[in-house]
């Protein structure tokens, strides 16, 4: 009965006893949280610098792939352009000093390369940097692009010469070569009477040379050429006008003009030289017998100019057949022909130098350059010429004209 007894009362713990043991044995493997350190709040500003930083980050590389989607559908629209079959097409135009012609390459309707064939009359130093202009046809697909600064006849030959290949359109603009129509690169300014005796006294004078006048002053002691400085030249490439310079000091030791240019300078040479006889011809002493001479020329100018008071105009056909670019006209002035260069934008004069009349007289030309004004506001020639200066005027008038008839479509 005790045994009995005893079972029973083990029997009521033995529940109690396994739940004990399962407990004990799931807590072997328990391991107490370790409670994390609040540092304050500079925790709480890093995270915020992460998540910009995050947020930052996704907006760069939405524009990069906004960009690269942009380039890719500009470059899609750019191709194919070109109505033409594949193959290569040649093409020629004036540049500076002559013909410069391209061999265009089209592929797929887009061009594809752009050789330069052959550019005899162009100065390399300044065609090199035209050449980038081919860069720009490339890219854009078209020949409607900007002239290269520092290089503007020489790109612009370059961009009419593609026109002509792939267009057939004619450029009528004139090589330059010194502001004169030439194919032929550079001239000689030759030689010249310089015989005679000189006044003493300070002089200057000008003419044009590569990329603009040239302005030099020279002094005259004891009839003898005593110096010559240049007093500006804007329009010149330093290197190539210290080049040019070799010519003061040897005008000065040979007492002449008549020198070659130097090789390398010839541009800015040949504008020296022609402004040092623009200044002596000023200095330059007239004898008695050339003074009667010119009294009697004058005399017979002014009967003439009674008779005839202005030069008949020359008439131009529209403005609207006008076509864009720089040309060159020449007309006779009072002691020779006047050489201006007229640029047309847009079917409108847009500009109008006069680059030759060293037959002029410096204030009748002068006077008569006012015309210049009335010609660009009433975009024609067919205008009075300048009361007191009608020759002159009347020879801008004409050169103008010329002009204008090398721009007409």
């Amino acid at each position: 009965m005790k045994l009995t007894n005893i079972a029973k009362t083990i029997g009521m713990f033995i529940p109690a006893i396994a739940v004990i043991l399962l407990l004990s044995m799931a807590m072997s493997d328990y391991q107490k949280p370790v409670a994390r350190e609040y540092t304050g709040k500079a925790d709480d500003v890093t995270r915020v610098e992460e998540v910009l930083a995050e947020k930052t980050a996704a907006m760069e590389a939405e524009k990069k792939k906004a960009s690269r989607t942009a380039k890719k559908e500009a470059e899609s629209e750019a191709k194919g352009v070109i109505d033409l079959e594949d193959g290569e097409y040649e093409g020629s135009a004036n540049g500076f000093g002559g013909r410069i012609t391209v061999r265009v390459t089209v592929k797929d309707k887009a061009i594809t390369a752009i050789d330069i064939v052959s550019a005899p009359g162009e100065t390399e130093p300044f065609f090199s940097r035209a050449k980038g202009v081919i860069d720009s046809i490339l890219s854009s697909q078209s020949a409607d692009v900007d002239t290269v600064s520092g290089a503007t006849y020489s790109s612009r030959g370059i961009i009419a010469a593609v026109k002509n290949a792939l267009y057939g359109t004619e450029s009528t603009a004139a090589p330059v070569s010194n502001g004169v129509p030439s194919g032929n690169g550079p001239k000689d300014v030759g030689k010249v009477d310089e015989s005679g005796e000189y006044k003493d006294g300070t002089y200057t004078g000008s003419a044009r040379g590569f990329g603009g006048k040239i302005k030099v002053e020279v002094t005259i002691k004891k009839g003898k050429i005593k110096s010559v400085k240049i007093l500006s030249a804007s329009g010149e490439t330093s290197s190539y006008l210290n080049k040019a310079k070799a010519l003061l000091k040897r005008i000065v030791a040979k007492q002449t003009t008549n020198l070659s240019a130097v090789s390398g300078a010839t541009y800015s040479s040949n504008g020296v030289i022609k402004a040092v006889r623009n200044a002596l011809a000023k200095a330059k002493k007239a004898s008695k017998k050339t003074d009667k001479k010119k009294k009697k020329t004058d005399t017979g100018k002014k009967k003439k100019k009674k008779k005839k008071s202005r030069k008949k105009p020359v008439k131009t056909t529209d403005p609207a057949t006008w076509k864009d670019g720089t040309y060159t006209g020449s007309g006779q002035g009072f002691g020779g022909q006047i050489v201006t260069e007229v640029t047309v934008e847009d079917s409108q004069i847009t500009n109008i130098e006069i680059t030759e009349a060293e037959g002029e007289d410096p204030a009748y030309l002068k006077t008569a350059s006012e015309i210049i004004d009335e010609i660009l506001e009433k975009q024609s020639v067919e205008i009075d010429t300048v009361s007191g200066a009608t020759f002159s005027s009347g020879g801008i008038l004409e050169a103008v004209g010329a002009a204008l008839k090398e721009a007409e479509k």
